[in-house]
């Protein structure tokens, strides 16, 4: 919901747009908070013991993230609801592999990828779980996406590396009793709380490298916020339901709410102007939700169709198809 409110203000230029003060603060933690939940997660989910279980999460992972990644930055993009005909050429498939508009899919497998050694080399030399010894793993995993980063012409820094950190800092709290009662910690909560409403405001997305520093503190403040609150507070049924069915599509919404967020064909008409950043929040929130339900719903058509469910969303069916002799064998999955 908030990558669908930051896109609502970005895309129609509302007061601003990317120099509003609602697309600042959403846009000063709510990605890194993403990587760390998909860490948290993906500590409790993922299971490497060895080459045969990396290759199969990783083929998992290239399937639930690569295929929709291609499918709807090359043959969506170029080819869908458009008046000319336009043809896919190797410069389009090599700027989707390089540097893609959506980048979050492609992050995303590039952080499960060096995961999967991260859990692999865990699982066989750090059987008692020793935090001193999973941080020398997960130093030795920093210099190969750093490396990994410079052979792609990134530099040492880039979103990749920052959003490792993130993923690894949650990997480290989900496996870490320890470390998850500390973050638990009433104080530590409040703590959070009071330092993330001061500090949100003052993040400017075309700052400094101070800004970077701030992102990193924001960042890891909201997600001890998003962990305590998400323990703490016993969510109604029905909104727990509604809140598992955004999660079970985060896919689905993700990518096609860049379809549904553009208001106006002028950018130089300006809605909800000379309103207070509190309304203009609840506002977008309340437009945010039909989107998202619209996404799913979209989805829910493609899942109708196996072959459509697989090219679009990565999704896997129990199904067996004969082509020419040859059998396709897929099993349900629904993670993403």
């Amino acid at each position: 919901m908030l990558v669908v409110i930051g896109h609502i203000i970005q895309f129609n230029n509302i007061q601003g747009g990317m120099n509003n003060i609602v697309f600042n603060i959403i846009y000063s933690f709510h990605m890194p908070l993403f990587f760390c939940i998909s860490g948290y997660i993906g500590f409790k989910t993922i299971r490497i013991f060895d080459f045969k279980s990396y290759r199969q999460h990783l083929w998992k992972k290239f399937i639930s993230l690569l295929i929709p990644l291609f499918t709807w930055s090359l043959l969506v993009n170029q080819l869908f609801f458009s008046q000319h005909w336009n043809l896919i050429t190797i410069n389009n498939i090599t700027m989707t592999i390089l540097n893609p508009g959506l980048w979050f899919l492609k992050t995303l497998f590039e952080i499960f990828f060096f995961y999967g050694f991260f859990a692999w080399i865990s699982s066989i030399k750090n059987r008692n779980n020793q935090f001193w010894l999973d941080l020398l793993i997960f130093l030795l995993i920093l210099i190969l996406t750093t490396c990994y980063n410079i052979l792609c012409g990134n530099g040492i820094f880039s979103s990749l590396l920052l959003y490792t950190l993130f993923f690894y800092l949650a990997v480290f709290i989900s496996k870490y009793s320890i470390i998850e009662k500390i973050v638990m910690n009433q104080w530590v909560f409040a703590s959070s709380f009071f330092l993330f409403i001061i500090l949100t405001g003052h993040w400017n997305i075309n700052g400094t490298k101070y800004d970077d520093i701030l992102k990193i503190i924001i960042s890891s403040l909201s997600f001890i916020i998003f962990l305590n609150i998400t323990i703490r507070l016993k969510w109604q049924q029905f909104v727990s339901r509604q809140i598992m069915t955004f999660g079970q599509y985060s896919l689905a919404i993700y990518i096609i709410q860049f379809y549904l967020t553009h208001f106006t064909v002028d950018t130089h008409v300006i809605i909800f102007d000379n309103i207070s950043p509190i309304i203009l929040f609840i506002i977008c929130v309340v437009i945010s939700i039909p989107i998202c339900y619209l996404s799913i719903g979209i989805a829910k058509l493609i899942e109708l169709n196996n072959i459509l469910n697989f090219i679009f969303l990565g999704k896997r069916v129990q199904y067996n198809l004969r082509w020419f002799g040859f059998v396709i064998r897929a099993s349900q999955t629904r993670d993403f």
